[in-house]
């Protein structure tokens, strides 16, 4: 992005095999029309209430993301914590089951979902289901999803490590790594072909590069969590 390498830390040492779009409101399109969600706010929208279904955001993970992405890109603190307070009083179905929560969106039974598995939307998309991602205005984070891999220092057998770690980083490995991964490589030149369409940019969307001051965040996006969804969680 920008033209710049994604780095996940300061010291410039990580970079994902992945690059891909979180999703933050993914919509079921035979019941949410073009236009009817253009920012985050119109989540507020009476209409709503009651029709949403929102992973964990009490937990660190996929709804976590989008609450530091409220907190730190689109709102700040105070403004961001009071929209979500908001959005908590629109009684959204809390749960920690992916499968379940696409599931719901594809047949209909709520309209839209915050915070879905990468993984779990591509799928339900392929399959056909009338499922897709929204970019609102305030933006969304790229991110390198579980695709960071770890050495460890003193490896048993360091020349046979270092023979797969060139060939995964290799525009052959990383094709394999990302259609069994589902989501598009961050090395330039890779084939997309079979890739999720809701695995990239949507024209014109706003974008922010995770990185180690979203990792850090994490504790007090989980905290803000808990008090603001706390009470909705069973």
């Amino acid at each position: 992005p920008n033209g710049k390498l994604p780095y996940l830390d300061s010291q410039k040492r990580l970079i994902p095999l992945i690059l891909e779009v979180t999703q933050n409101v993914v919509v079921n399109t035979n019941i949410v029309k073009p236009g009817q969600i253009k920012a985050y706010r119109d989540l507020l929208h009476p209409q709503w209430k009651g029709k949403i279904v929102m992973y964990d955001p009490t937990i660190s993970g996929t709804s976590e993301i989008w609450v530091q992405l409220i907190l730190t890109k689109a709102y700040g603190m105070a403004e961001g914590e009071a929209f979500l307070r908001k959005l908590a009083a629109q009684d959204p179905v809390i749960t920690r089951d992916s499968r379940l929560q696409i599931e719901w969106v594809a047949r209909g039974r709520y309209p839209l979902t915050i915070g879905m598995s990468t993984q779990a939307a591509y799928g339900m998309q392929k399959s056909g289901a009338p499922v897709a991602r929204l970019a609102a205005e305030e933006g969304s984070f790229l991110s390198g999803g579980g695709s960071y891999i770890v050495m460890p220092v003193k490896r048993p057998h360091p020349n046979a490590a270092n023979l797969v770690l060139n060939w995964l980083l290799s525009n052959r490995g990383q094709e394999i790594f990302s259609k069994a991964y589902g989501g598009p490589a961050s090395r330039l030149g890779v084939k997309t072909e079979g890739i999720s369409q809701m695995a990239f940019l949507i024209p014109g969307e706003k974008i922010y590069v995770q990185d180690e001051d979203t990792i850090l965040f994490t504790d007090k996006a989980v905290d803000v969590g808990r008090r603001v969804f706390g009470h909705l969680v069973k």
